[in-house]
């Protein structure tokens, strides 16, 4: 493991945290723009400008047990043994009775974490809150690639288990797959309010790729999509999310060199902190 900094208020060894941060730095399968490696360490540099309390949820992170671990050692170039080395880890986290929060890194890290995690929880299920369907078989002669990880993700734990939210971008075919499948819906507060009170006690693994958010937000990612959501009816919507079992999470697809403001790397530091505030 390396790590050059922690996130904010993450103090806890990791004996006694009950939530794991640790970072994917992979940036192999980027088709557009690259820079997700450095995603983990802007977002916890950009952590430490936030306080530690969110108002909206009436929590700060002190009243929450994680440690933050720094980042795997993930080379580029090799997609297959990056995600067996996220595998490896999750599973570790997992086995110890932890919840693993990944920051990626290319929204291939997901597969790494919802393969160990679909071994612990059987009936597991996935909300994937993105702009772009990622529902290709294969992209750029492989189907270890961002674009592909959810297609891959269907394959291990089946289509009816995943429901998508916010996708405005993709193939004919992935929205024909889509509306076929009928797991494909609205990012608003209403609709997932009424979805989450449907889920009950289910596991849930939370995969948020950053570009579902207005580019006017969040501009900083590989490939932004016109539209979206606002940070604060996402922030809204995350107050729902206290009610779901939520057993593992990523947030990925920041590429920080490409807003020069630092401003989307402040917007991911604060999800990440809503999100760590609603387990």
């Amino acid at each position: 493991m390396i790590s050059k900094n922690t996130f904010l208020a993450a103090k806890e060894t990791y004996v006694n945290s009950d939530i794991v941060i640790f970072g994917c730095p992979l940036d192999t399968s980027t088709s557009f723009r690259p820079g997700t490696r450095f995603g983990p360490d802007s977002i916890r540099s950009a952590s430490e400008g936030l306080e530690t309390y969110s108002p909206i949820l009436n929590l700060g992170l002190e009243e929450i047990n994680f440690c933050d671990i720094g980042n795997l050692q993930i080379g580029q170039g090799n997609s297959e043994l990056a995600i067996s080395e996220i595998y490896k880890k999750s599973k570790q986290i997992y086995t110890d009775k932890k919840i693993p929060f990944a920051l990626g890194g290319e929204h291939l890290i997901t597969l790494g974490l919802v393969n160990a995690a679909s071994e612990f929880f059987p009936d597991l299920r996935v909300i994937h809150l993105d702009a772009h369907a990622d529902l290709r078989t294969s992209y750029e002669g492989t189907n270890l690639s961002h674009a592909c990880v959810m297609s891959n993700v269907e394959v291990k734990i089946g289509t009816k288990k995943i429901s998508h939210f916010g996708i405005r971008s993709g193939t004919s075919s992935e929205w024909r797959k889509l509306k076929e499948n009928k797991n494909l819906f609205p990012l608003d507060i209403k609709t997932m309010g009424n979805f989450i009170s449907e889920l009950s006690d289910s596991p849930i693994y939370l995969t948020l790729d950053l570009d579902v958010l207005n580019p006017s937000e969040l501009c900083g990612t590989g490939c932004p999509e016109p539209g979206g959501i606002s940070f604060t009816d996402l922030n809204q919507i995350f107050t729902f999310f206290d009610r779901l079992n939520v057993v593992g999470l990523d947030v990925v697809e920041l590429s920080p060199m490409l807003d020069q403001s630092g401003l989307s790397s402040i917007v991911a530091a604060k999800v990440v902190r809503e999100l760590l505030l609603t387990l």
